[in-house]
């Protein structure tokens, strides 16, 4: 970049990293726009005023962050979710009654998958499959290979919305695939499991009272969370077991609690998220 410097640049997730090289670009007049920064509204808020200050405009993708970055001095815009742009389709093939999502990491994987395949086998006769999450490790994949479900890879493209309108309700790991699964109109089950150690020291800096993300959006827009969370021994497979079960007999409810969701993230401007964002990174200044 030094010997050949951008018109301008656009940096995505990964805080540590980006937050220096921002920095660094701005000091030498390049324009930065930051898109999906970090969930400062989940943890470790105090880096806000920081964070600020390594780009010159902020595209994140929850609506209600917007506020939380203004409040720092940031020029922040809110242009909808990704997953918004997924296409649902009207008649989807039905693939199963449960959909099962562990993760997209090896230690998410490893600590969820038991859980939730001895979740689904206390739900028999009905059907689950695994929905695979695109770039695992060969570790992870022969894991879900032996776990006796069958597999639905993902396309790498549009992540997992698309399939999900196949499946009654979604067995998922806590993060983005749970707000898929509202999004895409599928009741998630959302339930997540740290190294005791690490756990302790999330509940230090986490300062959330939801953790799955379809909840968040509901209840900072006023309205009531209605999806099942459990975290730790709760997620056990009998308590998840009977939250499917639950799911499943309160589809209809739980079906306009997503829809709920989906509304919430719309930002009402019939341009897709990626259409946003380019206009913003396009018209991006330096702030000085």
């Amino acid at each position: 970049m030094r010997r050949s410097p951008p018109e301008r640049a656009v940096l995505c997730s990964w805080s540590t990293g980006n937050a220096r090289l921002g920095a660094w670009l701005r000091g030498r007049g390049i324009p930065v726009t930051w898109v999906s920064p970090p969930e400062v509204w989940a943890y470790r808020g105090g880096r806000l005023p920081r964070l600020a200050r390594a780009a010159d405009r902020f595209v994140p993708t929850l609506p209600f962050e917007v506020a939380l970055w203004r409040s720092a001095g940031a020029d922040a815009h809110y242009v909808g979710h990704p997953s918004l742009d997924v296409p649902i389709p009207e008649r989807p093939e039905r693939l199963a009654s449960i959909a099962v999502l562990p993760g997209s990491r090896p230690a998410e994987i490893e600590r969820l998958l038991p859980r939730f395949v001895e979740a689904v086998r206390l739900l028999a006769p009905l059907d689950a499959r695994v929905v695979r999450a695109p770039s695992l490790p060969r570790r992870s994949v022969e894991m879900l290979e032996r776990c006796g479900l069958p597999l639905v890879p993902v396309d790498p493209r549009v992540g997992a919305s698309g399939l999900l309108p196949s499946f009654d309700v979604a067995l998922v790991a806590s993060g983005t695939a749970s707000l898929e699964a509202a999004v895409a109109g599928v009741p998630p089950v959302v339930a997540y499991a740290l190294h005791p150690l690490t756990y302790a020291l999330a509940r230090r800096l986490v300062d959330v009272s939801h953790v799955a993300l379809p909840n968040v959006i509901l209840v900072r827009s006023g309205q009531s969370p209605v999806f099942s969370e459990r975290l730790q021994d709760a997620a056990a497979p009998a308590i998840l077991a009977a939250d499917l079960r639950r799911a499943l007999a309160d589809r209809p409810r739980l079906r306009a609690a997503a829809a709920a969701v989906r509304a919430a993230l719309d930002p009402g401007t019939g341009r897709s998220f990626a259409e946003g964002a380019a206009t913003l990174v396009d018209a991006t200044v330096p702030l000085g």
